[in-house]
């Protein structure tokens, strides 16, 4: 016995009962039955058996009430937007539709949103430099089957950024000294980063980027070694990073100088009895970066040099010296301090006159 697809019982309720039907010669039979509209969705199993031979055969139908087809478009604020920028998504479905929205990213998921008025919103506060792919996708609801919207693609730019002037604490430093200058950029667009402080081709120092108040800025601390000299047109270049654009200042207008140290030095002696050697005194004030000075202090008498001593930081700045002359009349003593480093200036005392006497 063979059934068409249209029922005749079903396990769960009577659908339709269709006794007499006459089956043909080859014992097949065709029965229709209109389902009613209000029958649930699903899976009856129907058996049909034969009235003389008890014979029995099964089927099955699945009720299945037909969807009205949705659709789902997809815009955005901005197809193409600056880091930190938001992007606003809005999907609006067909009208009437219930459920949500879900919100992709390519493959990944940013999301369910509830439908309201016919549309799904979504802000993305944080989206990550590159081009990025968003879609909808509407699952659907009792009237409305499911549909999924068209990409579309956002790209996200790097953050602009701007450095301004550099400006130093003070406007000069003593080589050697502790007592440094700082200088600062303060720095719109970017959170993160190093500047570089440059004059030519001279780097000055770095930085990293960081929050002050309501803003950025970088600030770095000279070093005590910079080489003496004028330093001009000095900028602040701020390097790219992943989410912000390099930039660099304008000149700075004040230049910034870094001085060589300096002392003083004197010299002192008394009378001395006439053919004997003279002994003198001299005093090599503290550099003006703090340190005692080394170097070379040579002794002229009368414009020669006649002796010459050397000065480590153990001295302190001080050294007795008996000249290795002797002298008979009135002589005229300097001393002079010639330096070990570049970066300390020569310095000379006054002329003292010391008298022989008999």
């Amino acid at each position: 016995m063979t059934l068409s697809a249209t029922p005749v019982a079903t396990s769960a309720r009577s659908l339709a009962a269709q006794p007499g039907v006459v089956a043909d010669k080859g014992g097949s039979f065709t029965t229709t039955k209109t389902i009613p509209a209000k029958a649930d969705d699903g899976t009856y199993p129907v058996l049909a058996v034969g009235r003389d031979s008890q014979a029995s055969a099964t089927a099955s139908v699945v009720v299945e009430h037909a969807k009205k087809a949705s659709s789902v478009t997809l815009s955005v604020n901005a197809t193409k937007v600056t880091l930190g920028d938001p992007v606003k998504l809005t999907a609006d479905v067909t009208n009437h539709a219930t459920g949500a929205v879900e919100f992709f990213d390519g493959t990944t998921s940013l999301g369910l949103v509830a439908i309201v008025g016919h549309k799904a919103r979504l802000t993305l506060d944080t989206v990550g430099v590159g081009t990025h792919a968003y879609s909808a996708r509407y699952a659907g609801d009792d009237v409305y089957a499911g549909s999924t919207s068209k990409t579309v693609k956002v790209t996200v730019a790097k953050a602009h950024t701007a450095v301004g002037v550099p400006a130093f604490s003070k406007p000069s430093q003593v080589y050697g000294s502790s007592k440094v200058a700082k200088v600062t950029a303060w720095v719109t667009g970017a959170t993160n980063g190093t500047v570089t402080f440059r004059s030519g081709s001279t780097v000055l120092g770095h930085a990293k980027v960081e929050r002050s108040g309501w803003g950025y800025r970088a600030v770095a601390t000279l070093s005590s070694t910079l080489r003496p000299g004028t330093y001009r047109d000095v900028v602040a270049v701020l390097g790219a990073t992943g989410t912000a654009d390099g930039a660099a200042s304008r000149p700075s207008h004040t230049p910034f100088r870094v001085a060589k140290a300096t002392t003083a030095v004197d010299v002192t002696g008394s009378s001395f009895r006439s053919g004997t050697h003279p002994t003198v005194k001299v005093r090599v004030a503290k550099l003006s970066n703090g340190a005692w000075p080394v170097g070379t202090v040579e002794i002229r008498v009368d414009g020669d040099t006649v002796k010459s001593v050397k000065l480590t930081s153990a001295d302190e700045g001080r050294a007795t010296i008996t000249l290795p002359r002797t002298y008979t009349r009135i002589i005229t003593v300097k001393a002079v301090f010639t330096p070990s480093s570049e970066y300390v200036e020569k310095a000379t005392s006054p002329a003292v006159r010391l008298t022989a006497h008999r």
